[in-house]
């Protein structure tokens, strides 16, 4: 709850009028470059264009919709409230923080509320596609269907749409939190509901967007915002290269809230000096994690730094994940789930973004892993440290596996997370990741 003497968003400091206007410059020229292009395009025929429940065809922001911000009025959260104050002084200094956008990442909502260049709908009385040419998004729009029972969270959530009129109302739930509102770095979180009602003008060259947005993580109540689309029928959507593989210094100035926006692959620049071949590395376990509860203690005790002897409760924490491996060891996985609290989450492929969670679910990929493990063993396995009631185990295995007759051997990392003789987290993940033992 937002308390009566905190200081509203809207009072943080505001841009310089000179950097206003240069800012509001840049967005004039974009949007006229655009009402130009759009202008010695061809039309559609006209029964599409009238037919009020007809989307199709390309439609680009209207120059009065801001690129960059969705709002500072927003009903914030304090931790919202924190995290836009911050951003927007870092857009008052010139200073850009990292976003999906800058860094080539999906940009979900982000995508909604403020696309960059032409957007083009295609549409069958089964769903609709919305193809942005900047960013590359698709985003699939499902009409008169449910949001599935076993949803998968992603960037763009999972949308569906029914007709009220003839205004087309899009419901999408199922984020994953990896994204933001608007470029400035509005927050929103994994229970976000965005419901959208679309309606196009009489004439058929605007449509517009009214998206209302409820997320208890960071706001005190559900607000609505309008956005209006232009038609700029013929407008072709061009190749958009969104500079994979850049060089490393392009990021040196840009500010880091999340790593999930750093990119996978870059080529590397020493002395001013560009490499010759790209280095790309697999995220490391807190880009997947993201806010995970084991980011916070995987940093407890630093690797180079000597360690006190581990006490009883991590010498527990330990006996009680090489359990765990003993009993996969032995082909038992109601064994191996027993030792996992019900609200267990894990990851039990080394490369996949997402966490699992649930034990009923944890039961079955245990059994599907023990179809194809051979043999599993311990390298090592040690404590790192405790925060409250949790100790963070990191375990060393190598994995033996039968893939279709292929056999294959896996030197593999993972963290546990161990609370009150339970395993409540579990991470594979790529062994190079993982901090080598404290010394003791």
């Amino acid at each position: 709850m937002v308390t009566a003497n905190r200081s509203p968003i809207i009072a943080a400091p505001r841009l310089s009028k000179s950097r206003f206007l240069t800012v509001l410059t840049v967005v004039v020229l974009l949007s006229a470059a655009c009402c130009v292009r759009a202008a010695d395009a061809g039309k559609l025929p006209l029964a599409s264009v009238k037919d009020p429940r007809d989307f199709e065809g390309t439609w680009t922001d209207l120059p009065s919709n801001s690129p960059f911000l969705l709002g500072v009025d927003l009903p914030y959260k304090p931790a919202a409230q924190d995290i836009a104050a911050e951003h927007l002084e870092l857009f008052k200094r010139g200073h850009a923080a990292a976003s999906a956008h800058l860094t080539c990442r999906p940009t979900g909502v982000q995508g909604v509320t403020s696309p960059k260049g032409p957007v083009l709908i295609l549409q069958t009385p089964e769903k609709l596609v919305f193809i942005a040419e900047e960013d590359r998004e698709v985003r699939k729009v499902f009409l008169n269907e449910q949001h599935p029972q076993d949803l998968k969270r992603s960037y763009s959530g999972d949308s569906v749409a029914h007709w009220e009129g003839n205004t087309l109302v899009i419901d999408t739930v199922g984020y994953n939190g990896k994204g933001q509102l608007d470029e400035v770095g509005n927050p929103h979180g994994q229970q976000l509901h965005m419901v959208q009602r679309l309606t196009k003008s009489a004439d058929g060259n605007t449509l517009t967007n009214v998206i209302t947005f409820d997320d208890p993580e960071f706001y005190t109540k559900p607000f609505t915002k309008t956005r209006t689309w232009q038609r700029t029928s013929g407008v072709k959507l061009d190749d958009y290269d969104c500079a994979e593989n850049p060089r490393s210094d392009l990021f040196d100035v840009l500010t880091w809230q999340h790593d999930w926006f750093r990119p996978t692959c870059q080529f590397p620049v020493k002395d001013g000096k560009l490499a010759e071949k790209i280095v790309c590395s697999v995220p490391n376990s807190e880009q997947l994690r993201g806010s995970s509860p084991v980011a916070a203690t995987a940093a407890i005790a630093p690797a180079q730094q000597a360690a006190p002897a581990p006490g009883p409760e991590e010498k527990q924490a330990v006996a009680i994940v090489n359990s765990w491996v003993a009993a996969l060891v032995a082909k038992d996985a109601e064994k191996a789930a027993s030792l996992m609290d019900e609200e267990i989450q894990y990851r039990d492929d080394p490369f996949q973004k997402e966490l699992k969670r649930g034990h009923a679910q944890l039961l079955q990929d245990l059994k599907r892993l023990l179809r194809g493990l051979i043999s599993m063993r311990i390298q090592d396995s040690y404590a790192v440290g405790s925060q409250k009631d949790d100790v963070l185990v990191l375990v060393r295995r190598v994995d033996e596996l039968d893939l279709g007759g292929k056999h294959i051997t896996i030197p593999m990392g993972a963290y546990y997370r161990v609370r009150n003789g339970k395993i409540l987290e579990w991470l594979d993940t790529p062994l190079a990741d993982l901090p080598p033992p404290p010394t003791r």
